[in-house]
């Protein structure tokens, strides 16, 4: 659904006649022109994708960073006791 709205949308850009009405989903159900524009502003599902593995890994990142900064300093302050 996606990537036809996108692919249409595109199309319009250079065709201006071109004008969503509606469409049927997969699943069925009547989509407005105001959803179908919507659907086509969404990322594809690569990008969806690499953005969630980027939250996700984001905060095990910055733990890891703070760790390996922090645990050379408390040996090196236990070491000169």
């Amino acid at each position: 659904e996606v990537t036809a709205a996108q692919t249409l949308a595109e199309f319009a850009k250079t065709n201006p006649t071109l004008e969503f009405k509606g469409a049927i989903s997969s699943d069925g159900r009547w989509l407005q022109s105001d959803e179908i524009k919507m659907l086509a502003t969404l990322p594809n599902k690569e990008t969806l994708i690499g953005t969630v593995i980027t939250m996700l890994y984001s905060p095990i990142r910055s733990v890891i960073s703070s760790t390996q900064g922090t645990l050379p300093a408390i040996m090196s302050a236990l070491s000169n006791k």
